[in-house]
């Protein structure tokens, strides 16, 4: 998956992936509390009709969650971003990126 190559300022948009012949925007957020609607609002809009994952370590909020929930817009967070995490071992998350291939157990 190609990366921007600025880490803020970056326009909403850490990366795009292709997947099943969809197109996936990416955008990671690092939050201590809940998730600022308008951050999904400005993705959204970036994304257009394709799909995005909106990846976070904060919390979401219950109107964030349902104005959301059936949308383009998939939100990662929490118990459900942990479990993902986990399913590959540390060492070979390692590995993969330093063969830069696609961690195909994901």
């Amino acid at each position: 998956m190609p990366r921007n190559k600025r880490y803020s300022g970056d326009g909403g948009i850490d990366g795009k992936a292709h997947y099943k012949g969809q197109l996936y925007y990416v955008q990671a957020k690092r939050y201590n509390k809940y998730i600022a609607l308008k951050h999904l609002d400005e993705f959204q809009k970036k994304v257009g009709k394709d799909k995005g994952l909106f990846i976070h370590t904060g919390k979401t909020g219950k109107e964030t969650y349902q104005k959301y929930k059936h949308t383009n817009i998939e939100i990662i967070s929490g118990q459900r971003l942990i479990d993902l995490v986990a399913k590959v071992p540390l060492c070979q998350q390692q590995e993969k990126v330093l063969e830069k291939e696609p961690l195909q157990s994901l």
